[in-house]
């Protein structure tokens, strides 16, 4: 599922009416379906990432920024620290899907299209990742995507349902409450 930006692109990433720039590329962020509000909210935050100590040995502080890649299937990857199990494909897993509801809809994770100007990147390694503050980028599309139930996060596998039938003006039970029902 993809949700485009109702805001315009800015008239600074194009040529002429129509044309963008030649140098303003199509990039993508990877990150868990959770972020999405905050990342709606408050756009993308800059991180301290794989070009902290290149930007720091050349400016003489750490310096975050916001890490792109070139190709969805690289920015799918990211972020990189293994919330799953163990899967076949990979020994210490991947960076999983979140169960966003119980009503049996996969785990998810979600994809930032953002368009960028290339000469403001403040960092880059290779021709796939690279580094830009906040300010130099534009979010034209948030995408979610389904994945395999095996590779959910495991803080999401045992995840339970729970209804409570409150008539007007009871109170919601705490969490204290909850467990000293389960436990009875």
């Amino acid at each position: 599922m993809s949700i485009k930006n109702a805001q315009k692109i800015p008239s600074r990433y194009y040529e002429k009416p129509g044309s963008l720039k030649w140098h303003v590329l199509d990039l993508y962020h990877g990150t868990s379906a959770f972020q999405i509000p905050n990342i709606m909210s408050q756009g993308l935050r800059p991180t301290l990432g794989a070009g902290c100590d290149a930007l720091e040995a050349q400016f003489g502080i750490p310096v975050p920024g916001v890490y792109l890649a070139k190709s969805w299937k690289v920015a799918t990857m990211y972020p990189i620290e293994s919330t799953t199990g163990l899967i076949p494909q990979d020994k210490i897993g991947v960076s999983g899907g979140s169960y966003v509801s119980l009503d049996g809809t996969p785990p998810l994770r979600a994809v930032v299209r953002v368009l960028a100007d290339a000469s403001q990147q403040l960092w880059h390694r290779g021709s796939n990742q690279s580094a830009y503050k906040p300010s130099d980028l534009h979010i034209t599309h948030v995408c979610f995507y389904a994945v395999h139930p095996k590779l959910a996060h495991t803080a999401h596998l045992g995840l339970e349902l729970h209804s409570f039938d409150l008539d007007e003006g009871t109170p919601v039970p705490t969490a204290d409450e909850l467990c000293s029902r389960s436990s009875q």
